[in-house]
């Protein structure tokens, strides 16, 4: 991206030297200008950034406009060039600027003579700009700039691989060992992110918290604003717990008090020290918490080498590559292998960089959001050259009278380009202020934006905005302007009082930009009717449950306050009498992981009587239930028996199968009966019943699932459900007084109706359906108003060939079928066009559309129909005017 800006500004200013300098001085100077203002403007850009490069490259241009105006009065031809000493050079700055002031008077002057033509142009690129500039604050706050951390390029994500080279997470005495042996890090952390329960305040909170060695500040290179770092020492299990907070959390839990420094805050049910307070602004990885905390704190971390459950990050030493880096990393898990077998049997070591990790899921999405925005300005700018043209058209006697007074050709040239920067500018600062909105239209549509990366209208993207308007008003004016500079004096002022005759090459200009427009609202048509179609047959997937009238919510327990099995199960049970007695409540269930909350974890299960070397085992993913779940999901089942109030601690272990794992498991026989092995042969479950498939997520297929009865195996992070007999939201607050009643320290969390969730796992879909629509459609509107201003000018540029067709006795049909004929056969090129390069361009959409073909027939068919419908109309309007075009007067106009 960067060395195509740089591509451009070189050409645009090459293009420059060649319009403005003289021939003698072009040759001779201006090769070393253009590199000499490369050179500058890059070194800039690499010191200071973007908006740095910007300032240079504009310094730049004032200088070679100054340079110009100078050898335009001082050098001859046949000389050479005449140096300057810097009085001259800043009295032709001045000359300059005196006449870039006229002109901007004069175009002010004439702008305001055409108030609905300058509101349609400033409308139409405000639109386009605004849309490119929001889109642009979102690429450059995720894609650019993503990370708060200083030289994010040394930053390295290390992970543990399984058998088929996948990552994963990493044991804690693993990562102890790659901490003691590498040489290629200057520190490597670790870090888990869970939720965290704060209590002791009046009512309890869940906060995203992240449990960190000491390590984790050194390499994110990041310190607090306020007080220190969690330090060596307090991330082993007998130091002390501390904890760092996060600016937002502390200003919103504790009112920005400035002597929160050494408090303590209730986190997890453990009393933790306030030690330090994060920069405002701070992103970290993925999710910014709430609060860094010492790792580990209470109980329930494992820290061996057998429980794979963290992440790491390292930060390179200078000079280090990530080559190099793999290479160290393989040989120290190599010898872990050898000393360790049992447990890194087949695991090796990932180093990646951190960036391109964090982009990979968002770059496709946004780089196409991008492209779709910049169809949008091309057609505003094509929309607004159109209508230039057309009024250069009217103003050839106007540029042929000052051409006859003596305005040269260059300076006729800046006329017009001051009127179009003029144009462009308005066009930019209104479109600035829509980019504001834009921005938080963005956010709220991906909430993420606002909480991993740092996306708003900084001065880098108000720099993108006014650099856009100024590239925008030359792209659109160059033509209108170069055509009013060839207008000749003597054709001008010979004409009659017809008006000005339009050349061949401008009307063939002039349909080529609405083909152009035609093809590019046909492509963006596509690709929003690809996803309109994707997410309708998302809306037809079987879910495997009933939606209606579900509301959901999950907590945590904290692991040092129900240790015991026994006190999880009766604090459930407690749970389910009180939430059930709630009005308007039908049954209650809890869950450990619910269908789209992506909380649930998996099992590796085997098939008793079979040796374990001979099976490969088969995950499935594992769910302890109470009872009523099935029926409180409106989960059918099949065969045998659900989970009953019996299935105990102390009673022997049973689970309920989906229909899809039993297929696997015993394919064309009856699971009842049959036992399993979770993980461990001396952990059995035997199967008493069958229910129906579950989907976790709209685009995959069903889940195999093992259900087993929460009071045999409680967990404490669970999920409540509860089937409502109206508006599920209606209980959410009597349901949470509820579960505050048997433990008034615990908070709840993620209340919502299912179908939330549900929607929750398009997100990304819907999101890049709604943008890619909502721009279709403005490319659609400025294609037809395209195709409406260019046949309303044939018509009046034609208006005494149709009068004179009329008098020899042409029917008012014939003349409106020769006006729709030629604006139909415009359009339809640029559908043809528009349809070629959408079947080449969709397939970067595959990704993100389900049950639809990047070549769906249906979209391809329908969208031409209705571009055709639309402009059709568009043109019909300026046919039925030709139709009443009076030839006596117009004759006599003539």
């Amino acid at each position: 991206m960067g060395e195509d800006r740089r591509a451009l500004t070189d050409r645009l200013y090459r293009g420059l030297v060649r319009l403005f300098m003289p021939r003698r001085f072009r040759e001779e100077c201006g090769e070393g200008m253009a590199r000499l203002a490369h050179d500058l403007v890059t070194q800039a850009r690499a010191r200071q950034g973007f908006v740095a490069g910007v300032a240079a490259f504009v310094r730049e241009i004032a200088g070679l406009l100054a340079t110009a105006v100078r050898e335009r009065r001082r050098v001859q031809p046949g000389t050479r060039p005449v140096p300057t000493n810097d009085r001259t050079r800043r009295e032709n700055v001045s000359q300059v600027m005196g006449n870039l002031l006229q002109d901007a008077r004069f175009a002010m002057r004439t702008l305001g003579k055409h108030p609905e033509m300058t509101l349609a142009a400033v409308a139409t690129l405000a639109l386009g700009i605004g849309a490119n500039t929001a889109i642009f604050s979102v690429v450059n706050g995720v894609l650019l700039h993503p990370l708060s951390y200083p030289e994010p390029d040394r930053v390295v994500y290390v992970t543990e691989t399984n058998r088929e080279g996948n990552p994963g997470s990493v044991s804690y005495e693993n990562f102890r060992d790659w901490q003691a042996q590498n040489d290629v890090f200057d520190d490597i952390a670790l870090w888990v992110g869970n939720s965290t329960n704060v209590t002791g305040g009046e009512r309890p909170e869940r906060i995203r918290g992240l449990f960190v060695t000491a390590s984790y500040f050194t390499v994110a290179g990041v310190q607090p604003a306020m007080g220190r770092a969690i330090l060596p020492g307090e991330d082993v299990p007998d130091g002390a717990r501390t904890a760092v907070l996060s600016h937002g959390f502390w200003q919103r839990r504790f009112g920005a008090d400035p002597e929160i420094l050494g408090k303590t805050i209730v986190l997890n049910n453990v009393t933790h020290t306030v030690v330090g307070v994060m920069p405002e602004g701070f992103i970290a990885l993925w999710d910014t918490p709430d609060a860094w905390i010492s790792f580990p704190t209470a109980s329930g971390w494992p820290m061996n080498r057998e429980t794979k459950s963290y992440a790491t990050m390292a930060r390179l030493k200078d000079g280090v590559t990530i080559e190099r880096a793999q290479q160290e990393m393989d040989r120290i898990q190599a010898g872990l292998r050898d000393a360790f077998p049992t447990v890194n049997q087949d695991r090796g070591v990932l180093v990646r960089q951190l960036l391109p990790l964090l982009q990979q899921s968002q770059r496709p999405r946004l780089l196409t959001l991008m492209a779709a925005a910049g169809m949008v300005l091309l057609i505003a700018c094509v929309n607004v050259a159109n209508l230039q043209l057309a009024r250069a058209t009217g103003r050839v006697r106007e540029m042929g009278i000052r051409a006859a007074l003596g305005g040269g050709r260059r300076r006729l040239v800046s006329q017009m380009l001051v009127e179009n920067l003029l144009l462009a500018f308005a066009g930019g600062v209104v479109g600035l202020a829509l980019s504001y909105a834009g921005v938080d239209l963005l956010v709220d549509l991906r909430p993420s934006y606002g909480t991993r990366y740092d996306v708003d209208v900084n001065p880098a993207v108000l720099a993108f905005g006014l650099g856009l308007s100024v590239l925008t008003g030359m792209a659109f004016g160059l033509a209108p302007a170069f055509r009013a500079a060839r207008t000749k004096p003597s054709s001008a002022l010979g004409e009659g009082a017809r008006g000005a005759s339009v050349g061949r090459g401008a009307k063939r200009l002039r349909a080529g930009l609405v083909v152009t427009q035609m093809g590019l609202a046909v492509m963006l048509l596509v690709g929003a009717g690809l996803l309109i179609r994707s997410l309708v047959a998302l809306g037809r997937v079987d879910t495997g449950f009933d939606t209606e009238n579900l509301l959901t919510l999950e907590f945590r327990l904290p692991p040092n306050k129900y240790e015991k099995p026994e006190v999880l199960v009766a604090f459930y049970d407690r749970m389910h009498a009180r939430v059930g007695a709630v009005p308007g409540a039908i049954s209650v269930a809890s869950a450990g992981s619910l269908p789209f909350s992506w909380n649930g974890g998996f099992a590796v299960i085997r098939k008793e009587g079979e040796p374990a070397e001979s099976q490969t085992g088969l995950e499935l993913q594992t769910n302890a239930v109470s009872p009523g779940y099935l029926a409180t999901m409106g989960i059918p089942l099949l065969v045998g028996r659900g989970l009953e109030a019996t299935d105990r601690l102390g009673s022997a272990t049973v689970g309920v199968v989906s229909r899809d794992a039993a297929e696997l498991l015993w394919p064309g026989e009856s699971p009842l009966g049959r036992r399993v092995y979770i993980d461990e042969p001396d952990n059995v479950v035997t199967i008493v019943g069958v229910a129906g498939g579950v989907n976790l997520e709209l685009m995959g297929q069903p889940v195999p699932h093992l259900y087993l009865s929460y009071a045999q195996r409680p967990t404490i992070l669970a999920s409540l459900v509860v089937r409502t007999a109206g508006n599920p939201m209606g209980l959410a607050s009597a349901a949470r007084e509820a579960i505050w009643e048997v433990d008034p320290d615990q908070p709840v969390w993620e209340i919502m109706p299912i179908t939330e969730r549900i929607a929750g796992s398009v997100q990304s879909s819907r999101f890049l359906m709604v943008l890619l629509t909502v721009f279709a459609c403005v490319a659609l509107v400025l294609a037809c108003i395209g195709i409406y201003g260019v046949m309303g000018y044939m018509v009046t540029e034609r208006a005494w060939e149709i009068g004179l067709r009329i008098a020899l006795g042409a029917r008012g049909t014939q003349i409106r079928g020769m006006v729709l004929k030629q604006g139909m056969v415009l359009a339809l090129t640029g559908v043809v066009i528009g349809l070629v390069a959408a079947a080449g361009l969709t397939r970067i959409l595959t990704s993100s559309l389900f049950g639809v073909s990047p070549l769906d027939p249906a979209t391809f068919a329908l969208v031409p129909v209705v571009l055709a419908g639309i402009a059709m109309f568009a043109c019909y309007l300026p046919a039925q005017r030709a139709t009443r075009v009076d030839p006596v007067k117009t004759l006599q106009d003539g």
